[in-house]
């Protein structure tokens, strides 16, 4: 008998508490799922918000972010892609996956 995990079927809401991007700069975390969404406050060149699931020290965790820089860089990651393991780093002022 199947089981519903294995129709590996989105539901859209993301689960975890809530971590600052600051708290999780250089640490080695899991990406599992995202959305961009418009931002319930843009600024000039800050019009959308990532909504990232990650996974920290194998616990969940929601991170948001109007970062242009990784909104444009998870654009690009492969249907498929998901999850894969990345740091974000600061350089300069703005951030980014390596």
């Amino acid at each position: 008998m199947n089981s519903f995990s294995d129709f590996q079927i989105k539901t859209g809401i993301l689960l975890g508490d809530k971590k600052k991007l600051e708290e999780v700069i250089n640490l080695e975390i899991e990406v599992h799922d995202f959305k961009i969404v418009d931002s319930k406050h843009p600024k000039p060149g800050f019009e959308k918000c990532l909504h990232l699931q990650i996974k920290l020290s194998e616990k969940d965790y929601v991170l948001f972010t109007s970062s242009s820089v990784l909104i444009q860089q998870i654009s690009k990651v492969p249907d498929n892609g998901l999850p894969f393991k990345t740091k974000i780093v600061k350089s300069g002022k703005s951030y980014q996956f390596i």
